[in-house]
């Protein structure tokens, strides 16, 4: 990217933008593609259907067509949509070989959940390889032991957590006036550093819907005021919603953070909504 012709610099630029765009739009869909699964699993409307699932306290799926490069992205999202223990696979370039990427919840080591397994004489043979740490970790086998695989990784979450840890918590940091909900402090919150153990403030609060937009069928783009002020309305963006019968007039709570939007040479203000419900109006 270090170019002294700025023509050749936008030329590359662009370049990497357009397949930036290209591996993001193929992570949205099968993300949305897992989700849709892992709902109809949750909803038992698909029993016995297909055998490369199973699902109780974990969440293993897989499919042949899905992108090496992006099922990690796509094992994050259905983590946090589901709040289980999450391995997705793909069919690898070595054929009969298949790659999980996996994504945990808190409190539940998934390393040493595969450690775990790969030490039990039955399944001493089932990893080709395997790695990672507390929240993330990746392996690969044969094809032929997924099944096995979601047998081994469901026992050994049993025995690890109860079922109220698969209840997702939010913590947040209060909530923000009118006044607060402003663009500096966007800015402010954007140049600090987070990570693991400092994590990007969460608040809470709840608004009035002035205008929405769906966007793709799946996500969601709201102008929001707080009550009956007067202030300027605030927009708000909520990716892969799983509620989009949202209206006009609807008063809704949601946990957001604050971000910064950048569009066509302009900044603004936009919420980032990782939690949406409605509220409802008490009947007279």
């Amino acid at each position: 990217m270090l170019r002294e012709l700025t023509p050749q610099a936008k030329e590359y630029a662009n370049e990497l933008n357009n397949l930036n765009q290209q591996r993001k739009a193929i992570g949205e869909e099968i993300q949305n593609q897992a989700s849709e699964i892992a709902e109809n699993i949750f909803q038992n409307k698909n029993k016995n259907k297909n055998k490369n699932i199973n699902i109780k306290k974990t969440l293993c799926l897989y499919d042949s067509t899905w992108h090496e490069g992006v099922i990690g992205i796509a094992a994050s999202k259905v983590k946090d949509e589901f709040f289980r223990p999450t391995f997705i696979f793909t069919d690898s370039q070595q054929s009969g070989v298949i790659k999980g990427s996996g994504r945990s919840i808190p409190n539940l080591h998934l390393r040493d959940v595969l450690a775990n397994i790969a030490a039990k004489n039955e399944y001493k043979n089932l990893f080709l390889s395997f790695g990672g740490h507390a929240m993330a970790a990746g392996l690969s086998m044969k094809a032929e032991n997924f099944d096995k695989f979601c047998t081994a990784f469901e026992s050994e979450v049993n025995a690890q957590i109860d079922e109220n840890l698969l209840t997702a918590t939010i913590d947040v940091d209060g909530e923000l006036s009118a006044e607060e909900l402003n663009f500096a402090n966007a800015k402010m919150l954007e140049n600090q550093i987070f990570g693991n153990g400092f994590s990007e403030p969460k608040f809470v609060g709840n608004f009035i819907v002035c205008d929405v937009r769906i966007l793709k069928q799946i996500h969601l783009k709201l102008l929001l005021k707080i009550g009956n002020s007067q202030n300027k309305n605030i927009e708000a963006v909520q990716f892969f919603a799983k509620n989009l019968d949202i209206r006009v007039g609807d008063e809704i709570k949601i946990v957001y953070t604050l971000g910064v939007n950048r569009f066509a040479n302009t900044e603004n203000l936009q919420l980032k909504i990782e939690y949406l419900e409605k509220i409802q109006v008490a009947e007279n």
